[in-house]
């Protein structure tokens, strides 16, 4: 028996979409662990008046690469030198890199780990007897001065399943329902007429109804990925697979 050629539930061809119109302040395009980020920390020093929109095709609790969850975080600086993490980069990279951009993660990176830990991320711990402590279980949190379970010098073990959506609450609470637009797929962007190089708005499409938005805003922040091997990667074979994450992403690097 042939199959047919529609599968089944498949809508049919629309036109005439209905065209949405918006003017924002801030877009923030993406809805991954860069756009989370900024979703929360724009929220902590932008004007209480500021309006500030988050777009993103799918749904920011499962989007991203992080979206099924992830089970180490893969750079934790901790007890080591911020200069041994940039010479770890910098030999590996064979010296092509950009070492500010490598010591800006290194130093920063501690910090977000600790927010992620306190917003609900189980991460796991050593005992005071040298036994691994699944995140599950009672222990001093990192800021608490806890000490994290490696699996190697630079990575630490976490109960991650949940990893996105936990990331993604408070960013969503910073900037209110209102201020997010799920399922909606933006592919261009607009620059402005009178200045170089600026954003001044972008447009997409709803993935679930048939509308169109066009979004006027004065500033930008691209964060839906593609930082990774926009450049050559300096790595070869199994090496290329390191390119999805910091500070190979740092989209210099």
């Amino acid at each position: 028996m042939a199959l047919p050629n529609k599968p089944k539930g498949e809508l049919n061809a629309v036109v005439d979409p209905e065209v949405v119109e918006m003017d924002v302040d801030a877009l923030i395009v993406g809805g991954g662990m860069a756009a989370c980020g900024t979703a929360f920390e724009i929220k902590k020093w932008a004007p209480e008046d500021m309006k500030i929109l988050l777009v993103d095709k799918a749904c920011i609790e499962r989007s991203g690469a992080v979206a099924q969850g992830l089970s180490a975080i893969n750079t934790y600086v901790g007890e080591n030198p911020i200069e041994s993490y940039v010479k770890m980069v910098r030999n590996d990279l064979m010296g092509v890199v950009r070492e500010d951009l490598i010591y800006d993660c290194g130093r920063h990176v501690d910090e977000s780990v600790k927010l992620f830990e306190e917003w609900g991320l189980p991460v796991w711990k050593k005992s005071d007897d040298g036994e691994n402590l699944d995140g599950a279980k009672p222990a001093p949190t990192l800021r608490e001065g806890g000490t994290p379970v490696r699996t190697g010098k630079w990575q630490i073990m976490i109960n991650g399943e949940s990893y996105k959506c936990i990331v993604a609450e408070p960013a969503a609470t910073a900037l209110g329902a209102d201020n997010m637009l799920e399922r909606v797929f933006i592919v261009k962007l607009f620059l402005d007429k009178n200045k170089p190089n600026q954003i001044a708005g972008a447009a997409g499409f709803s993935t679930r109804e048939n509308k169109v938005y066009v979004i006027r805003c004065k500033t930008a922040v691209v964060a839906c990925g593609g930082a990774v091997n926009i450049f050559r990667p300096r790595s070869t074979g199994e090496g290329k697979g390191r390119a999805w994450y910091p500070i190979w992403n740092a989209g210099s690097t």
